[in-house]
C-alpha cells in the first residue's frame, strides 16, 4: 500500500496526527531538557525496559470458542515500570520498545 492511498483511510491519517503530535512533544520535551534524569538510570529501569523489549517478541495465543486473540506480555512488565518509576520513564520504555 503507498502511502498516498493508506491516508486516503480515515484510521490511518489520525494515527499520522499522533504519531507526528507525539514525535514532537517528545523532541520538545528532550529540547527542554525534561530527559535529563535519565542520564544515569536506576538499574531497576534498566532491567524493566529490557524486559518489556524482550517480551515484545513473545506472542501468546489464547484460544477462544470462535476466535484465537495474540496478545503480548509487554504489557506487564510495562505496568511494572509504570509502577516503579513513574510516567515518564513506562513511556521511554514503552517508546523503545516500539
Amino acid at each position: 500500500m503507498r502511502l498516498v492511498d493508506a491516508l486516503r483511510e480515515p484510521v490511518y491519517r489520525f494515527a499520522a496526527v499522533v504519531i507526528a503530535v507525539g514525535g514532537a512533544l517528545l523532541a520538545y520535551l528532550a529540547a527542554a531538557g525534561h530527559f535529563a534524569s535519565l542520564s544515569d538510570p536506576p538499574a531497576a529501569l534498566l532491567v524493566l525496559a529490557g524486559l518489556t523489549v524482550l517480551a515484545e517478541n513473545l506472542r501468546l495465543s489464547l484460544p477462544l470458542q470462535h476466535d484465537d486473540v495474540s496478545f503480548s506480555p509487554a504489557q506487564l512488565f510495562g505496568f511494572a515500570l509504570l509502577a516503579e518509576e513513574g510516567v515518564r520513564d513506562a513511556l521511554l520504555g514503552w517508546l523503545r520498545d516500539h
